[in-house]
């Protein structure tokens, strides 16, 4: 059978609200927003899809999948609420592997502090074990890791480039503690069994050769090990030509920020990748405050299993 997998962040899709805030989109934006995100799902006809950014309580995300655009797709799970109060909302058309329930893992390395103030850990990681077709499992991670934008403990404000240094080298930190907890739930899958189909996807914020790739990748040769070779993951992204190979626009900069990764098990019925990324050449400022679509590309992956 043919499986087609798609992470997508949806670009801030706040809660309703009468007035258009920092926190809540106007009935009119959001109508649109709901309108756009029904029609990336008719589009893309995905069969497991990690949607970011949506603050929304389950009940808008349960409404697009049980659309007639989305076909049967179903909230699998979603993260704990991070900034803004937005998750990471797993949605599948497959049911859950009997016997499993949805895990959510928080960062897994000692809370991180600075200067007294403490890096809470977070529920980022959604992991679920899912049944394509009988006696055939799937385990899908889905994430979305810590922005690049700087920041310091207790939302200090930035008074100065040190400042901004130092916010900078936090959230790279942090971005990489949610990697390492990434690459403990894929170890822990592989090791049991080296074939196992699993699949990690999500807004990465981090570009390919980063160390938080690299930690989710893993690295056998660095590693010194070469027994650990199979439970290295393959990016999707690698399939694509470079002049594609971008899912957002920075200042004019085209980056790959999400990315889909894959096991040894998955890759062996790898058959393509696309970042949906047309769109984003086009992108202005005003059309992003106008939140009628994202600043970020859909990404898919197709595997026959």
């Amino acid at each position: 059978m043919r499986l087609r997998v798609c992470t997508f962040n949806t670009g801030s899709f706040l809660a309703r609200g009468p007035e258009n805030t920092e926190l809540t989109l106007g009935p009119q934006r959001y109508a649109r927003k709901c309108r756009f995100l029904g029609d990336v799902f008719d589009r893309l006809r995905p069969d497991v899809v990690a949607c970011q950014e949506v603050s929304e309580e389950q009940g808008i995300l349960d409404s697009l999948a049980a659309s007639e655009s989305s076909g049967d797709l179903r909230v699998v799970g979603a993260s704990e609420p991070a900034s803004r109060g937005t998750r990471t909302w797993l949605l599948s058309r497959f049911p859950l592997a009997p016997g499993t329930q949805v895990e959510i893992h928080q960062d897994d390395v000692p809370e991180l502090t600075w200067e007294g103030a403490s890096i809470r850990p977070l529920g980022t990681l959604v992991h679920a074990v899912l049944l394509p077709r009988p006696g055939q499992v799937l385990h899908v991670l889905a994430t979305h890791l810590k922005s690049k934008r700087s920041w310091l403990p207790g939302n200090r404000p930035i008074e100065s480039l040190t400042d901004w240094g130092l916010g900078a080298m936090l959230s790279t930190a942090k971005r990489a503690a949610q990697a390492v907890q990434v690459r403990r739930v894929v170890d822990g899958i592989l090791m049991k069994n080296v074939d196992a189909r699993v699949c990690v996807m999500g807004d990465f914020n981090d570009l390919p050769y980063s160390p938080t790739i690299e930690i989710m990748l893993g690295d056998h040769q660095a590693a010194g090990r070469l027994r650990l070779r199979k439970l290295e993951l393959m990016p999707v992204s690698a399939s694509l030509p470079g002049s594609k190979r971008f899912s957002h626009v920075y200042r004019g900069r085209r980056q790959l920020l999400d990315d889909i990764l894959a096991s040894r098990g998955l890759w062996r019925g790898f058959v393509g990748a696309e970042a949906h990324n047309a769109s984003l050449e086009f992108a202005s400022p005003a059309a992003e405050f106008e939140f009628s679509e994202s600043d970020h590309a859909p990404v898919t992956a197709d595997f026959r299993i």
